[in-house]
């Protein structure tokens, strides 16, 4: 794991957001993606920049959902969209570890996992660039749903999980890096599910958004239509633009 780590970290870091001596990089992480956490605070520090890590601890979240305390998880702390305000690059490692069974919550999971647009705001204002590491649901519960052992899940299945999911939840907010991920996206990730039909965990007010699972990877899906969309009920993909699946209510 550690070399794994300190390797992956270096390939993100240095080759892909260019991380400079100087910059804030701000790392958000979960319980069982602490090692990895190591790794890139490791190669923040060598590069020269100033990492800051952002700790969710997985105990504590489930605690919070079996006492339905979603008001905390409601909107963005001002203390994180200052950070996400005022940094250069920005990691995201999936959590919970369990993410299959958080969105088996329904409607009550999505208030704790849910996508918040003030922190998309802050980061589209910020100028921020990073990465969501879909490497963070490599996880031992994940594992375990594939029939593998959890505690011994090999390495190269968390690598191949982590190459098949990234293409995917890459994130950029600086226009001129993201046209140059587009264009190295595969055709079938440009030209999306458009057409297909999605069940959305959570309500959708117009022009809202809400995190959403789809043919196995994470989503952002956005409401385009002057029609609020209710929890459960069937949604169109009408294209996808970005990392979003731009939807409407089925009719």
């Amino acid at each position: 794991m550690p070399d794994t780590a300190a390797r992956l970290a270096r390939t993100i870091l240095s080759r892909n957001l260019r991380v400079k001596k100087g910059e804030s990089v701000v790392i958000e992480s979960w319980t069982h993606c602490l090692p990895y956490t190591r790794a890139f605070v490791d190669e923040a520090r060598r590069l020269g920049a100033q990492p800051t890590v952002l700790y969710e601890d997985e105990a504590a979240w489930w605690n919070a959902v079996a006492a339905k305390r979603t008001g905390p998880f409601s909107h963005l702390s001002s203390a994180e969209k200052a950070a996400v305000g005022h940094a250069d690059a920005y990691l995201y490692f999936w959590g919970p570890a369990d993410m299959r069974k958080a969105i088996e919550l329904g409607p009550i999971g999505s208030k704790f996992i849910g996508f918040n647009e003030e922190w998309y705001a802050a980061a589209r204002k910020g100028g921020l660039r990073g990465y969501r590491m879909s490497l963070g649901l490599a996880s031992d519960p994940t594992a375990e749903r594939f029939g593998l052992a959890g505690p011994a899940w090999p390495e190269w299945a968390q690598w191949a999980l982590f190459g098949a999911l990234a293409i995917v939840s890459v994130v950029t907010f600086r226009r001129a890096i993201y046209q140059r991920l587009r264009g190295d996206t595969p055709a079938a990730v440009q030209a999306g599910p458009a057409g297909q039909l999605l069940t959305l965990p959570a309500g959708l007010a117009p022009g809202a958004s809400c995190q959403v699972e789809y043919r196995g990877s994470f989503w952002a899906a956005t409401n385009d239509s002057d029609q609020p969309i209710v929890a459960g009920t069937h949604a169109r993909i009408i294209r996808v633009h970005g990392l979003s699946l731009v939807v409407r209510p089925e009719t």
